[in-house]
């Protein structure tokens, strides 16, 4: 992508400014930090900058490790030598921009129609973006993931966004061309629409959103050490009949279909969770694994830290300054992952972990 040496990071000849309170924008900018940009925030990567309490400050922690300060005054002259803007101010307020500067505008609800400028929280983001339609007991109120999920997922669009701003870019330069600046928008509704899709596919195909907890859900037993949580296809009722140990209850007729088996679901439930209940979430799994049955252990923080996956795929390590235990980036270049190894971006370097 550019002339950067390994050493530095593919992306080390880059700087970046973040300007706007967003987890959205810091994610983003974390992920082009750990490629090696130089990262500057306005105003400085403060413990209480997505907040206040313990949660604000771990986002922080995780988030802006290795970016720079930048003072507001000087928010014009630095936008002159950046490659990239991620904001959350609309260009009507913010100084010139020079072309060629990649810009990436972060709303919740983007910058047109009727509820462009309203405020916003991931909640929010989560309930107008159609999630909450699928998540919890469909007798209970809805439940939301927990953290910051819509701005991290709309971070990460960014990310993908801003990387194929920067291809077009260099193959302009390859050509001879003055590159050009380019406007990205981006918003945690649309982030959340288009990564619940099963919702408005049921609604264009039914004409209503399937009720949480019926076809949408998962099955979630109860084990002795946590939950197991599975979908399945009608094709697999046989294989997990016999995973559960082939009681007669479950030969019964009114067992026999899917149609059957969703308007007896709570007894069905009742009768899997007999068998899950005095056994490890684990056990279980591997039991499914040897069925070909698709099922998952629900896995706690403390679990994903021991995880023999994460350990395989070196995705998590302890981090040198704070010595927490934190994930790196989701993906690997040649079979190597960035790491970022003395809170300074622009010493990144690639170490196999």
């Amino acid at each position: 992508m550019t002339s950067a040496n390994a050493e530095k990071g593919p992306l080390a000849d880059l700087t970046v400014v973040e300007n706007g309170p967003s987890a959205a924008v810091a994610m983003c900018g974390k992920l082009l930090r750990e490629l090696g940009a130089r990262i500057f925030v306005t105003g400085g990567p403060r413990p209480d900058r997505f907040g206040p309490g313990r949660l604000a400050r771990a986002t922080s922690l995780f988030l802006d490790q290795g970016k720079e300060t930048l003072a507001e005054a000087d928010l014009p002259r630095r936008l002159e030598s950046a490659d990239i803007l991620l904001t959350t101010q609309s260009a009507d307020d913010m100084p010139v921009l020079p072309d060629g500067l990649i810009h990436a505008h972060f709303s919740a609800f983007g910058a047109h129609g009727p509820r462009a400028g309203q405020a916003s929280s991931d909640l929010v983001a989560q309930a107008a973006g159609g999630l909450l339609a699928l998540l919890g007991d469909p007798a209970r109120e809805p439940l939301m993931l927990a953290g910051r999920q819509a701005a991290y997922s709309t971070g990460f669009l960014a990310f993908s966004a801003v990387m194929a701003a920067l291809a077009h870019r260099d193959r302009e330069k390859a050509d001879g061309a003055t590159p050009r600046g380019q406007g990205i928008e981006l918003s945690d509704l649309e982030a959340i629409a288009l990564l619940e899709w099963k919702g408005p596919v049921y609604y264009q195909a039914a004409g209503e959103i399937v009720p949480r907890g019926r076809e949408t859900g998962p099955l979630v037993l109860p084990c002795s050490d946590g939950h197991l949580a599975f979908f399945y296809n009608p094709r697999d009722w046989q294989q997990i009949v016999k995973m559960f140990g082939s009681p007669p209850v479950l030969t019964e007729e009114r067992f026999a279909t899917q149609a059957g088996r969703m308007a007896a679901e709570p007894e069905l439930k009742a009768i899997l969770s007999e068998f899950t209940r005095n056994r490890p979430k684990h056990e279980l799994y591997h039991l499914a694994q040897a069925h070909g049955v698709p099922m998952g252990a629900v896995e706690t923080i403390a679990d994903l830290n021991v995880s023999p996956q994460y350990a395989a795929t070196r995705f998590l390590a302890r981090d040198a300054i704070s010595g927490s235990l934190q994930p790196l980036l989701p993906f690997t270049f040649n079979g190597e992952r960035p790491r970022q190894t003395n809170g300074r971006a622009a010493a990144t370097t690639f170490e196999r972990q």
